[in-house]
């Protein structure tokens, strides 16, 4: 769950080693695809059935969380 916006989100991996929070509920506008190793990949948006987003792109409070 974010801290600041209350959200469901999941933890994945990104492809460089990071962590990232994705949102839990799929969008129809999404780009990401969690899969069942924890990681997570981008992929062009509607090319497969159910993709998240980062939360990032949909946190209300996403400035709060950015590193300068």
């Amino acid at each position: 769950m974010c801290r600041s916006c209350r959200a469901w989100v999941v933890w994945c991996t990104t492809a460089k080693g990071k962590k990232m929070p994705v949102d839990a509920e799929p969008a129809a506008d999404g780009n990401l695809v969690m899969k069942e190793d924890g990681t997570v990949e981008v992929v062009p948006v509607g090319s497969q059935p159910k993709l998240h987003l980062s939360h990032f792109v949909t946190c209300p409070d996403r400035r709060e969380w950015r590193k300068k």
